[in-house]
C-alpha cells in the first residue's frame, strides 16, 4: 500500500451523479459499491428494501429456547412493585 502511494484516495467530487443526489441522500439503505474502475460509486438503481437473513433469527431463537425461562431478567428481583412505584413518585 505505501509503496504505491495509494493509502488515501482523494476524491474531487461526490460518489453520486447530480441526478442521483436526492435519491441517495433520502435513501438510508443506499450504499456505494466498488465499480469497474476500482473506485466507489452508487449504482443507477438503488435498493428499495432490505434483505433479512432469517438464519440468524432461527439460530438465536434456538439458543434462547435452550436457556429455559428468561423471566425476571433486567428486573429488580428483591423489590416489591409498590416499592418501585413509590420510589419514582418520591
Amino acid at each position: 500500500m505505501m509503496t504505491n502511494n495509494n493509502l488515501v484516495n482523494i476524491k474531487d467530487g461526490p460518489l453520486y451523479t447530480p441526478n442521483l443526489e436526492t435519491p441517495v441522500l433520502l435513501n438510508p439503505i443506499a450504499r456505494a459499491q466498488l465499480d469497474k474502475t476500482g473506485s466507489y460509486s452508487f449504482p443507477k438503481k438503488l435498493p428499495t428494501s432490505l434483505t433479512f437473513d432469517e438464519a440468524n433469527v432461527q439460530a438465536v431463537s434456538k439458543l434462547l429456547e435452550s436457556q429455559g425461562s428468561m423471566t425476571g431478567i433486567g428486573v429488580d428481583q428483591g423489590r416489591d412493585r409498590a416499592d418501585c412505584c413509590m420510589a419514582i413518585v418520591d
